[in-house]
């Protein structure tokens, strides 16, 4: 029950019985209970925080989900940590459906996701950022973070679901040399430092906004049809 709802029925309780008639010390009791942390405050002013509607709105909005009805529907609501390990999962059944061995990195510890083949490979998955006014998805909006010079993968492979369709899967990887000969050059790099940046020589990437879109046709980007 909201906290205001219940100052207000204290409230209501505790006049009727002043009036009905109670005993001298029923009455300090109540007057005790009155002065506890739990019912001091403004009761009116709690309750006009929400009367105007706009933080539930606000929850409401972030409710959403533009993928229901689809194979995605509930994942915008996973935690960071679960949508990893979702990802992690939706592209070994995708590898291994196109005929490659897979097999999980030999430690938890391991700055990889997966063994294809003979290749140690880091692995990131996203679906399209929400429309928030047009209650659909951004095409091809998405985040790459959490990318390291110092992690020993030989390729990183992204994906971002625009779809349910498979024609709408961008699905495309680079190799850890040519990412490192990338970010070397601060000027031109689109990968940018994250959680405290150069300052702290921080060994964090991220990719997001315009410089997905100049990624997706940087030369170092492959095709998943070249891998």
């Amino acid at each position: 029950m909201p906290a205001a709802k219940t100052h207000s029925q204290f409230r209501n309780i505790f006049q009727c019985l002043m009036k009905t008639g109670i005993t001298p010390e029923q009455a300090t009791a109540l007057e005790t209970l009155q002065k506890c942390p739990t019912f001091q405050g403004s009761p009116a002013n709690q309750e006009d925080i929400f009367a105007d509607g706009s933080l539930q709105e606000y929850i409401t909005q972030n409710l959403e989900d533009p993928w229901e009805n689809t194979s995605f529907e509930g994942y915008v609501y996973l935690s960071p940590k679960q949508k990893g390990e979702f990802g992690e999962r939706f592209f070994e059944k995708y590898f291994t459906s196109k005929g490659h061995e897979v097999k999980r990195a030999a430690t938890s510890t391991d700055s990889y996701d997966r063994m294809i083949n003979d290749l140690r490979v880091e692995m990131k998955f996203s679906l399209a950022t929400r429309d928030k006014k047009a209650n659909g998805i951004k095409t091809d909006n998405f985040i790459i973070n959490h990318v390291s010079k110092g992690k020993n993968f030989d390729r990183l492979v992204f994906c971002c679901i625009n779809g349910e369709d498979k024609s709408k899967w961008t699905i495309k990887w680079f190799t850890h040399v040519d990412f490192v000969a990338h970010v070397e050059n601060d000027k031109t790099s689109l990968f940018k430092h994250q959680q405290g940046g150069q300052k702290v020589n921080n060994d964090d990437y991220m990719c997001s906004g315009i410089s997905i879109t100049n990624l997706l046709k940087h030369e170092m980007v492959k095709d998943i049809s070249e891998w």
